[in-house]
């Protein structure tokens, strides 16, 4: 064989192998398959490689890179990895992640999560919920005695602890006494009635006359 023949030969073969021989498209010169059929999506799933289901392509993040595609591993997947690379981590190492994590959190956000994290637990339902987020937002002035409650740890969700519905916004104050009045309107009169009488100028040694 000639040596300009051999030279073309082997150039052609080159070439060939960069080309994927399922659709005629480039390749990597390492694969068998370009990328398109390595992961064939003709019903929008895809393999995980690492609980090797068949899985939609919604339970896939996506690259965020030049070329996005789904990751090789599923959600659930990575989840149970990064849950275990968390676990095996130093408590020195935990405790400087979660500093660092906070620092950078949006603290509008984290608010936010609080305040629905705190209607979960209360019991409201998803309507509620946005109203008292809705509340949150306009109002300023405790419900009772009218303070400011703008400020930071001084606004508190009140609800029944019967009926689980939303009452209002409190101070910490009248929150407090709520609580320590525990809700019911009968020791609360009385205690009205006892602040009537102890101004009275009727009343000898400070002692209270009743009504």
């Amino acid at each position: 064989m000639p040596v300009l023949t051999l030279l073309c030969y082997t150039r052609y073969m080159r070439i060939r192998k960069n080309i994927c021989p399922e659709c005629g498209n480039l390749k990597d010169k390492r694969a068998a398959l370009c990328w398109s059929c390595r992961h064939k999506i003709y019903l929008n799933t895809k393999v995980c490689k690492k609980c090797f289901k068949e899985l939609p392509l919604s339970a896939f993040r996506i690259r965020t890179r030049a070329t996005p595609r789904p990751r090789s591993y599923c959600k659930a997947c990575e989840s149970i990895e990064e849950h275990d690379r968390w676990v095996k981590l130093p408590l020195e190492e935990r405790q400087v992640r979660k500093k660092k994590a906070h620092q950078n959190e949006d603290k509008s956000k984290v608010a936010l999560q609080v305040i629905r994290s705190t209607c979960k637990r209360f019991g409201f339902t998803p309507e509620v919920t946005q109203y008292v987020i809705g509340r949150i937002g306009t109002a300023n002035k405790c419900d009772i005695c009218g303070s400011d409650i703008t400020g930071k740890r001084k606004r508190h969700i009140d609800h029944c602890h019967e009926t689980l519905k939303f009452r209002g916004l409190l101070c910490n104050n009248c929150n407090h006494g709520l609580g320590h009045f525990k809700d019911n309107p009968s020791i609360l009169q009385r205690a009205i009635t006892y602040l009537l009488n102890s101004t009275l100028d009727q009343a000898p040694f400070g002692e209270t006359q009743r009504l």
